[in-house]
């Protein structure tokens, strides 16, 4: 996390430990102690931080849904809400300066957690892409970028161009094509 701890989430089960940097376990907590629901159908899907919050996302692939969860670092729940259907696969965009992002896979809308719901932040979502996935990595950004993300981009049937891309202000920008230096897509 931004204050240093360490988050260990076991996906399937949902028990959440939280250490100190140093590797000091301070605390776990399983789901019923924290009050998460549906975690035996839903399974940790993603997990973002910032300096004030920890964000949950959980994914059921066979009902394409899930549920976006807040906690504070005492690992005590704030906020369980369901995700909309595009949102399931949410994605958390580290922020350089400010509150943790996300995004649908897509990258094409991206929110913050303020004042107990998901908000638009209007100037740091991306041009529509079809061929844009953000699900792999995504990379805290700098003062160049909002953030770095690794991009898929299938230039004919089978044929794959494997691309660092960065985004700023809505706008992205291919920075490095891992392909054209030959690098094989399952190193990068």
């Amino acid at each position: 996390s931004p204050r240093g701890e360490i988050l260990i989430a076991d996906g399937m089960s949902g028990v959440l430990s939280l250490y100190q940097g140093d590797a000091t376990l301070l605390m776990q907590k399983n789901p019923e102690e924290i009050g998460l629901t549906n975690l035996e159908e839903n399974g940790i899907e993603r997990i973002g931080c910032d300096e004030e919050y920890i964000y949950i996302s959980t994914y059921q692939w066979e009902e394409g849904k899930g549920d976006f969860l807040v906690l504070n670092y005492s690992l005590e729940l704030i906020s369980q809400q369901p995700l909309q259907e595009e949102m399931a696969e949410l994605v958390f965009l580290p922020n350089q300066n400010g509150p943790c992002m996300f995004t649908p896979d897509n990258g094409e809308t991206v929110y913050v957690y303020e004042q107990g719901t998901l908000k638009n932040v209007k100037n740091k979502s991306l041009s529509p892409a079809e061929d844009r996935m953000l699900v792999n990595e995504v990379f805290r950004g700098d003062d160049t970028y909002d953030f770095y993300y690794l991009k898929e981009v299938e230039e004919e049937e089978g044929i794959y161009q494997y691309l660092l891309a960065g985004a700023k202000n809505g706008t992205e920008e291919c920075i490095l094509n891992f392909s054209e230096l030959g690098i094989e897509d399952d190193a990068i």
